[in-house]
């Protein structure tokens, strides 16, 4: 009977000893499992952002290639404006001929906003292809399509500007004219921003867009009112949320 009852304490025992095991692996694999569960999760959200970020460059590289094309174009159009111009020879000093000339070949372009020659020591301060003449104070030295262009064959590109005669922002392009070897002046083209604002419009789709900004850091082109340049309205980027996006080369921040 004794045995009996040993045997009856030992086997009971042994069941709150399993018991007590088997709780303490059901919670360490429970722990275990939550860790794999958590590490799973971690890899998939890294995994998502990853394919974020390359979405977000691609996209960012599509429109990239597309302002570089448009800019190129521009490039091409003022170069042929140009070398037009400097196979004219003296065409420049006869100012009404002048004038005529190059309207003939602006009228072809309807992003163009107006073209002309400017130089201090031309006959006419400005040759306009809509006949536009400056105030006496005019102070076309002190432009930066002139200044950044007449000591060099490079061309130049302003920032954006609200053009006081159309009321709409442009962009000017602009090149010195070189005739028999001696600089003559600058040719500028002001060109209208809608087409480079259409580029980035396409991006405007549910919560995802792109927007650009000048140099300065002014946002030009933003689905917005807001912050879209316009009218009174001028915002530096790093003015608003998007601040921290700036001045990193090749970093993707999300919003």
């Amino acid at each position: 009977m004794e045995k009996a009852d040993r045997r009856t304490k030992e086997k009971k025992g042994l069941l709150r000893y399993s018991d007590l095991l088997g709780k303490i692996i059901n919670r360490n694999i429970s722990v275990v499992l939550a860790i794999v569960l958590l590490i799973a999760l971690s890899g998939m959200a890294y995994f998502s952002m990853e394919l974020s970020n390359e979405k977000v460059k691609s996209e960012a590289s599509e429109y990239y290639a597309e302002i570089e094309g448009w800019v190129n174009t521009q490039k091409n159009i003022l170069s042929m404006f140009v070398n037009s111009i400097e196979a004219q020879g003296n065409l420049y000093q006869d100012h009404e001929a002048a004038v005529a000339y190059l309207d003939s070949i602006t009228q072809k372009y309807s992003h163009i906003s107006c073209t002309y020659i400017s130089d201090p020591n031309l006959p006419q301060l400005v040759i306009m292809n809509n006949g536009w003449v400056p105030d006496p104070d005019f102070d076309v030295a002190g432009r930066s399509w002139y200044s950044e262009a007449i000591d060099n064959d490079d061309i130049a590109i302003t920032a954006p500007y609200l053009d006081e005669q159309t009321g709409s922002y442009c962009i000017t392009f602009s090149k010195r004219v070189v005739i028999d070897g001696k600089p003559i002046g600058v040719f500028g083209i002001d060109f209208y921003m809608d087409q480079l604002t259409n580029i980035l419009s396409s991006s405007y789709t549910g919560g995802n867009y792109a927007f650009m900004t000048d140099a300065s850091g002014i946002i030009v082109t933003h689905p917005s009112e807001q912050y879209q340049l316009g009218g009174n309205v001028s915002v530096n980027v790093s003015d608003t949320k998007y601040g921290k996006c700036a001045g990193g080369s090749g970093r993707i921040v999300t919003i």
